[in-house]
Formats: structure tokens, C-alpha cells, sequence
């Protein structure tokens, strides 16, 4: 709900937490708990419906256009021919298919350690694939 009011732009950044009520009141049962006490969700437990409904469909496609790019010059340096590169790629793949059921990168040590190796992976590749 809240990425259709808006698509685009989303709500920004962070949001989550002060926007999601009012969308949540539309929804009883994750609105109030038994005993009438009032449920609050921090984050939404899949980091693709959280970015989409904080960023919106712009802030969203920028992430993704740079981890495309990344695996394009991983697979255009034969990188991915090499049993170390394919293991690394597919453990970076694990995270984000972990992502669609939890919120691992909100953790800014697992985002972190995430972006630095992609980065220094394609760039491991680009150098030892050259010889």
C-alpha cells in the first residue's frame, strides 16, 4: 500500500516506521494484538518492499542498475569460469535472496562488508583475469 500511494519517489528514506501506521490501520491484524495493544513494526522484513516503498522506483533502480553493472563486469572478464569467483558471487547471491525474507542490510556492518566485497571482487577479477 504504501509503495502504490507513491510509486515513484516513495515516502523517503528511513520512513518506514513513521509512515507504515497509517497504512497498517487498514489491516486489523497487524494493527492490534489480542488484548487491544498496539502492534509497531520497524522495518518490514523484506528489504526489496522496504527500499521500494522508502525510495520509491528512482531510488530503487540506482542500487540496482550498480549491482547489474558489477555482475556484468564479472561475467565479461570470464569471472565467473573460476571456482573462487563463483563461490563469492553466489554467497553474495545467498544475501540478497535472504533479503526477500528478512532485512539484512539495515545492518550496516552486513551492507557494508556486502558493497566492499563486490567491489573487490569484480576488481580482484579484472586484475588477476588479465594475465
Amino acid at each position: 500500500d504504501m509503495f502504490r500511494d507513491q510509486p515513484l519517489t516513495g515516502w523517503g528514506a528511513g520512513s518506514f516506521r513513521h509512515a507504515f501506521p497509517i497504512h497498517q490501520q487498514n489491516y486489523p491484524d497487524i494493527f492490534m494484538a489480542r488484548g487491544r495493544q498496539f502492534l509497531f513494526w520497524d522495518h518490514a522484513h523484506n528489504d526489496y518492499v522496504q527500499a521500494l516503498s522508502e525510495l520509491g522506483v528512482i531510488g530503487f533502480l540506482f542500487p540496482v542498475l550498480g549491482l547489474f553493472w558489477f555482475f556484468y563486469r564479472l561475467c565479461r572478464g570470464g569471472a565467473l569460469a573460476h571456482p573462487a569467483f563463483l563461490l563469492l558471487t553466489k554467497g553474495l547471491g545467498l544475501t540478497l535472496a535472504h533479503s526477500w525474507v528478512d532485512f539484512p542490510l539495515y545492518n550496516v556492518a552486513i551492507l557494508t562488508t556486502f558493497c566492499a566485497v563486490w567491489v573487490l571482487l569484480t576488481r580482484w577479477a579484472e586484475l588477476e583475469l588479465k594475465n
